[in-house]
């Protein structure tokens, strides 16, 4: 399924975090400034990402850590 196909009910803004996990998958947006994104999978890898703005990540994502990002104005996009 492309991104651009994908709908979604809820965006809430991100503060990343190295403690808090979501109560749910999501994936993220960053609409800020562009850089590294650092988070935990669903399947519990941890990964960093290098973002653009106003680029989607791909991935359904359990956590957006503190350390290790560096992109601004993330959000969680989610239903």
């Amino acid at each position: 399924m492309e991104i651009s196909n994908l709908h979604f009910d809820n965006q809430v803004d991100v503060v990343p975090s190295d403690s808090v996990v979501f109560h749910q998958p999501v994936m993220i947006q960053v609409l800020g400034n562009a850089g590294n994104v650092a988070v935990i999978t669903v399947g519990g890898q941890q990964r960093i990402w290098p973002m653009v703005a106003k680029e989607i990540f791909p991935i359904m994502v359990k956590a957006v850590l503190l350390t290790g990002t560096t992109a601004t104005g993330i959000t969680m996009l989610y239903n």
